[in-house]
């Protein structure tokens, strides 16, 4: 494959053991204790992140090899600090699954670059307050 098409800019980018530290520290989270204006909502994806994540599963297609086909992109939720003001917040990190299995590709196979994206902003920091999804409503009870 051509390198330029093989993988995305990695400015949106973080390294395994960075979102192993973030994945494990959602885990960990108690977000009951979290005070209303700081619970999880949501996230904000920029368009043209989205339009990325696509020209990336586009240029891995048609191969031969089932296993080097973009099947899908998967999220892990995670916590870290915002990269402007260093507060610890909600994080949403994608990355490439390949094949009909599914697999995450982690890192770039020719090059050993990251291929988990961080590029969304969590709600409560970017949120649209007037949403009908904003809204707290009563809790869901499971039959």
């Amino acid at each position: 494959m051509n390198e330029t098409k093989d993988i995305l800019p990695d400015v949106h980018t973080i390294l395994l053991e960075e979102a192993q530290v973030r994945t494990s520290a959602w885990r960990e989270c108690d977000n009951s204790k979290l005070p209303f204006g700081k619970i999880l909502r949501g996230f904000f994806i920029p368009k043209d992140d989205f339009i990325e994540l696509a020209t990336y599963a586009n240029s891995h297609q048609g191969s031969t090899d089932p296993e080097e086909n973009v099947s899908g992109f998967r999220a892990y939720l995670g916590m870290g600090p915002n990269k402007d003001t260093g507060e610890i917040e909600c994080k949403l990190m994608f990355v490439p699954t390949m094949g009909p299995e599914q697999r995450d590709r982690i890192e770039h196979q020719s090059t050993g670059a990251s291929l988990i994206y961080d590029f969304t902003t969590p709600c409560p920091s970017q949120c649209d307050e007037g949403s009908p999804l904003y809204e707290l409503r009563p809790s869901f009870k499971g039959k």
